[in-house]
């Protein structure tokens, strides 16, 4: 028999059915930072756990280095797609340029060339024996080994270093992804120890493709879970350009990424209650906002907005953002309050307008009136003659109370005060 399949080979079968089955969704969010790099580990590490399988149940020692040298092409890639995930996931501008990437292959080349070539193979398998009982291949290590062994361990500890002092500087929503990447970068770390030491349970049998598998899905789980991939971290470094307005880092789908702390004082937000939820939901639904989140590039407008039960006038500025590809991955709301500003210029609206009423009224009865030396009326611009009563009450406020003087009383009713005087007299 060349194949004897046992406990030990058919383990890998249930790892591989996972790792497989999270393969197509990490790759249909590819276009997301990281994401794709991500679907490339699953697929590398889908490869190891297969061929590690097979090489358990090989039963020959031709069948277990052939199998053995289909591993390494999982073996070798999953640490590099891990460092190029984690760096672009934690640093959305950052950017691997094909020389880089290359770079980053050179190790595994090596490797792979060393596996096909059987004179330079002792360098990392000097001797092989297949246990009897177990049917588990036992392989002893060349110095070659080692150098992999470093290499694979640096990529890891790179990534998941990278990982955290991201996540650490972020709000609590990201954070809610750390214990998720540190039992992630533990699995391979940890079963590689057992594997290369003493203190393996099962001797020869290699744990770190079966752990590599359950990697690759615990960090699909903890960035796809609740939509985390629609809100990759955002420019956060932005918010400090703007600390004495309201800031709120919106993803592709206007959900609240990030906000800063003068925004939550102003409306009365706790972090971890809104981010996550569309803007509309938490800031309200107006017509200007509504029209502001339609529109595409940089737009500058005025919108009325309740903050603290209290309706308030913001000069809302959006702001497109893009990743190191020109890629829209969200865009940049800053919120500033001018309700002060508009009330102030309102106030100084109300006093001009008040003052060039009244300058105008004065404006009416200044200058030369054509009055009549004999009747006393007055001619208007069109040439009509008005009396002063309606002249005057037609140009002013004033209004006329009539009576009579008493030069003109005594002229006009002579009787009244000639018998007045008599009396007097």
């Amino acid at each position: 028999m060349e194949y004897r399949f046992t406990i030990y080979s058919l383990i890998h079968l249930p790892a591989l059915v996972m790792t497989l089955a999270a393969v197509p969704y990490a790759w249909g969010f590819r276009k997301a930072p990281g994401l794709l790099h991500l679907a490339l580990l699953e697929v590398s590490a889908a490869i190891w756990i297969a061929a590690a399988g097979m090489e358990m149940a090989a039963a020959t020692l031709p069948l277990k280095i052939f199998w053995s040298q289909v591993t390494y092409i999982g073996l070798m890639s999953a640490p590099v797609f891990l460092f190029l995930f984690a760096s672009e996931y934690a640093q959305p501008r950052s950017h691997f340029g094909w020389k880089h990437i290359a770079l980053l292959f050179v190790v595994p080349v090596l490797t792979w060339i060393i596996m096909l070539v059987d004179d330079l193979r002792p360098l990392i398998w000097p001797s092989i024996s297949i246990d009897p009982n177990t049917n588990i291949g036992a392989y002893s290590h060349g110095p070659w080994f080692w150098v992999e062994v470093l290499f694979v361990y640096c990529l890891l500890v790179a990534a998941m270093l990278s990982l955290f002092t991201r996540l650490l500087r972020l709000s609590v929503y990201f954070r809610r992804q750390i214990p998720i990447f540190a039992i992630a970068s533990a699995l391979p770390i940890v079963s590689n120890i057992l594997y290369v030491t003493g203190l393996n349970p099962i001797p020869s049998l290699d744990w770190t493709p079966l752990a590599f598998g359950f990697m690759s899905i615990l960090l699909a789980w903890g960035v796809l879970q609740q939509k985390h991939f629609k809100m990759v971290p955002i420019a956060p470094e932005r918010l400090s350009d703007y600390l004495a307005e309201g800031i709120i880092v919106l993803d592709s789908q206007d959900r609240i990424v990030e906000l800063n702390v003068a925004l939550q004082r102003l409306f009365d937000f706790s972090l971890k209650d809104v981010v996550g939820k569309l803007l509309a939901e938490v800031v309200g639904s107006s017509e200007e906002m509504r029209v502001l989140l339609a529109s595409e590039g940089e737009q500058r407008v005025e919108v009325a907005l309740e903050a603290r039960g209290l309706l308030r006038v913001f000069e809302a500025r959006l702001l497109p953002l893009s990743d190191w590809r020109g890629r829209a991955t969200g865009r940049l709301l800053v919120l500033r309050d001018i309700t002060a500003d508009k009330l102030l210029a309102q106030g100084r609206e109300d006093l001009i307008q008040g003052l060039q009423e009244a300058l105008a009224h004065v404006k009416m009865l200044q200058g030369l009136l054509p009055i009549c030396a004999n009747c006393k009326r007055i001619r208007d611009d069109q040439g009509y003659w008005h009396s002063v009563e309606s002249y005057i009450s037609e140009h002013s406020d004033a209004t006329f109370t009539h009576g009579l003087c008493p030069d003109c009383a005594r002229e006009l009713y002579p009787e009244l005060f000639k018998d007045r005087d008599e009396r007097v007299g």
